[in-house]
């Protein structure tokens, strides 16, 4: 069994990876000639990614498998649970922050339901069996909304959307996805790492299929 190289799985997925992490919503975000309906369509469906993302969370947090057949408490299993726990607190604080967020940029928060691009996503992460192939998910997706908001922000110039920027190009979330998850990620021993490969791929997937729902009419 090899372990799993995080390097590898942008390296095998390239352009997938590229076209979901510079997509063109993330091109004209960062050039400010993104139509503000399509920000707002997108802010008021990524509070529902949210609230699906926390629950998700919890559903591996559920099974980590500390005390479960055994006495002994597992430092790994510790860790994991802490950045787990850390995930879902930010998570729900990111929920209650996209109504004031709108507002601030003159834009209209709606308590919306999930269109097919945001319930596909969830759906598939919720589909995902263990924990293994949820982490690799996590840092997938993560690892694309921060690359894509990255690329956004090397675009931008004396941006109106500066506190999405920042926010989601942080220290603490550059944290959390390049040093937390990415760890997590490659402590997983595998025999077949096609199949993590073509869950890279699926979110890169899902990823742009949520762009271009906001850019869409």
């Amino acid at each position: 069994m090899t372990s799993i190289s995080t390097e590898e799985l942008i390296e095998n997925n390239k352009d997938i990876y590229l076209k979901s992490s510079q997509h063109a919503f993330l091109t004209k975000l960062g050039e400010s000639t993104l139509d503000p309906t399509a920000l707002e369509r997108f802010l008021n469906q990524d509070r529902v990614f949210a609230l699906g993302y926390s629950k998700w969370l919890g559903i591996i947090a559920g099974r980590i498998p500390l005390l479960n057949n055994s006495n002994i408490v597992e430092d790994e299993d510790v860790k994991l649970l802490h950045l787990m726990s850390f995930a879902i607190s930010n998570g729900l604080r990111e929920v209650n922050m996209f109504p004031n967020t709108l507002k601030s940029l003159g834009l209209k928060y709606e308590s919306v339901d999930a269109n097919a691009a945001c319930h596909d996503y969830i759906k598939y992460l919720y589909s995902l069996p263990n924990n293994d192939e949820a982490i690799v998910a996590l840092w997938a997706l993560e690892k694309v909304y921060l690359d894509g908001w990255g690329y956004a922000k090397s675009l931008a110039k004396d941006s109106p959307y500066a506190e999405l920027l920042n926010n989601w190009t942080a220290p603490s979330f550059v944290q959390f996805v390049d040093i937390d998850l990415k760890y997590q990620v490659e402590r997983i021993k595998t025999n077949d790492i096609s199949k993590f490969n073509d869950i890279f791929a699926k979110v890169c997937q899902l990823e742009i299929a949520f762009w271009e729902s906001a850019l869409l009419q």
